[in-house]
């Protein structure tokens, strides 16, 4: 059985260079990590790393182990991080720096993150929703000045809307909703 995997996936390449079985593995796993982030947040884990966030001190004054949660995370998004990257090389055959590390890629998961809101599980979804679409129209328009406008993105999402664009949204309808309570 082992033999089976390993030829599907190291034989010919990811999928024997398929690209509707590679969209489909890729759609897997950002759902299986969707998933996991869900999970996640109904956990104690989750408010023990939001304790830390807020204040590593009065985390550890409250008996929180910081080392056994930070060392969780790592692993965790690690694992995440080494499936994905794993993928990667199987689907294009090799992995050089600078393609994996051009400000393309740095960039670009990091503006859509802020951009959505770093604080849920959807706000980096919408974000990589209007990231993804709006980064394709900006090569076409601008081929080498794509990475500046998205610098400019960050620096205005981090100074004016902290929480991102979902952050936004929820407080709008929360303000709505508190209004609408008080009449």
């Amino acid at each position: 059985m082992p033999y089976f995997f390993l030829r599907l996936f190291i034989g010919y390449g990811l999928f024997n260079y398929d690209s509707s079985k590679v969209y489909w593995f890729m759609l897997a796993i950002a759902v299986g990590t969707v998933v996991i982030s869900e999970l996640f947040q109904r956990t104690r884990i989750h408010f023990a790393i939001d304790s830390i966030r807020a204040d590593e001190t009065v985390a550890k004054s409250h008996g929180v182990n910081i080392y056994k949660y930070l060392i969780f995370v790592f692993v965790v998004t690690s694992i995440i991080q080494g499936v994905i990257g794993a993928t990667y090389a199987l689907q294009y055959g090799f992995v050089y720096p600078e393609s994996s590390f051009s400000p393309h890629y740095l960039l670009l998961p990091i503006a859509m993150a802020l951009v959505g809101g770093i604080y849920s599980t959807i706000g980096p979804i919408l974000g990589a929703i209007i990231l993804g679409l709006s980064s394709e129209y900006l090569k076409l328009i601008m081929p080498y000045g794509h990475l500046v406008i998205y610098g400019v993105i960050i620096v205005v999402v981090v100074l004016f809307m902290p929480d991102g664009v979902y952050g936004a949204i929820k407080a709008f309808f929360m303000n709505r909703k508190r209004r609408l309570e008080e009449r």
